[in-house]
């Protein structure tokens, strides 16, 4: 039979069915769920480091500001609350991700209530010194503060 001049069967070759569109779908969506759960969920190794770089970039930033405007610069952590805040009304307060913990170790001075401390970078560049470590998952890496260069370094991440 034809319709407009064509045959049935050349019908039919030119294009395709219902069935292979959604079996192609299907594959499609299989190995998208597959492979995004993976990408969406760093480990926690990965997980740590990024935060500890996070910290010590702003730690940097905050030595810098104290630098250049002359002044005294806080940097205020919360254990209890697990967040963290440059004091000079550059940034509110930055939350830790899920499950990660935080340990100051600094000058007894520096240490405002039982769960907040300060590292104070000065105005010639020095720091009160201290370590905060971060804890996640049986993962610990540590972000030191040289009191006398106020300089900023990340151990390794370990467990």
């Amino acid at each position: 039979m034809t319709c407009f001049g064509r045959t049935e069967t050349a019908n039919r070759e030119s294009g395709v069915t219902l069935v292979e569109l959604l079996v192609a779908i299907t594959i499609v969506a299989l190995a998208l769920a597959v492979t995004l759960p993976s990408v969406r969920t760093p480990s926690p190794t990965l997980d740590v480091r990024l935060q500890a770089q996070r910290i010590a970039s702003a730690m940097q930033a905050a030595r810098a500001t104290a630098v250049a405007k002359s002044t005294d610069v806080g940097f205020v952590f919360d254990a209890k609350a697990n967040t963290w805040a440059i004091d000079a009304g550059v940034s509110g307060p930055q939350a830790l991700s899920i499950g990660t913990t935080l340990k100051l170790e600094t000058a007894r001075a520096a240490i405002r209530a039982d769960d907040v401390g300060r590292l104070i970078f000065f105005s010639d560049g020095s720091a009160t010194g201290g370590r905060v470590s971060l804890i996640k998952g049986g993962l610990a890496t540590t972000i030191s503060v040289e009191w006398l260069t106020g300089a900023v370094s990340i151990e390794k991440v370990g467990g």
